[in-house]
């Protein structure tokens, strides 16, 4: 994944409610 893409995806993310963002943090960490 490009850097700005992931960049752009974590700024759309934190306007999400916070449990939502730590389950695609938990997605993200996963792919890695």
């Amino acid at each position: 994944m490009a850097e700005e893409d992931l960049v752009a995806r974590i700024i759309q993310l934190a306007q999400q409610p916070r449990q939502r963002f730590y389950e695609l943090a938990l997605s993200l960490h996963e792919l890695h």
